[in-house]
């Protein structure tokens, strides 16, 4: 597997889309304990780390990313693998 420091290190990672990131990374530390891992952008994006090998990625709306919503994903995993 290639290595890139800018992902998070665990083989499956969660993305959540927020219309908001930062207010997500707030309250994702403040509900949970994640901590920030990384700022991509102000609004843009944020890795989050949670227990000794957790992790999940907070986006922003754009492309095909929705904001939560009755009836609609906002929601995607992410799946390292070796090739």
């Amino acid at each position: 597997m290639k290595k890139n420091r800018s992902v998070p290190p665990p083989t499956v990672v969660p993305v959540l889309v927020y219309p908001d990131v930062r207010a997500a990374v707030a309250f994702l530390t403040g509900a949970f304990g994640f901590v920030e891992r990384t700022r991509i952008g102000e609004s843009h994006r944020a890795q989050m780390a949670v227990g000794v090998d957790g992790a999940v990625i907070v986006a922003d709306v754009g492309a095909d990313r929705r904001p939560p919503q009755p009836g609609g994903s906002t929601q995607l995993v992410r799946v390292r693998v070796d090739d």
